[in-house]
């Protein structure tokens, strides 16, 4: 997978881990979502295809709808100036 495109993956990951305390059910849906963003990044060879075709499949909205349902879960003392 281009370095680029892990480096996406790998954010979106240290974020949900930062931000959100995941009951086991949600966390393997936040799993199952990043697996399908690693198979996205493994068909992928530039950071801008990659980002193109996030945007245009489902992903996106399914990846944002996510995050919505994972607000009952969001870590109560997080500092967000960083």
């Amino acid at each position: 997978m281009n370095a680029d495109i892990k480096r996406i993956i790998d954010k979106r990951r240290e974020y949900i881990d930062k931000y959100y305390d995941l009951p086991p059910e949600e966390r393997r849906k936040a799993e199952a979502m990043l697996e399908r963003l690693e198979r996205l990044g493994r068909r992928c060879h530039t950071e801008a295809e990659f980002r193109k075709k996030f945007n245009t499949l489902t992903m996106n909205q399914d990846y944002n709808s996510m995050l919505l349902e994972f607000a009952l879960y969001v870590k109560p003392e997080v500092n967000t100036q960083e």
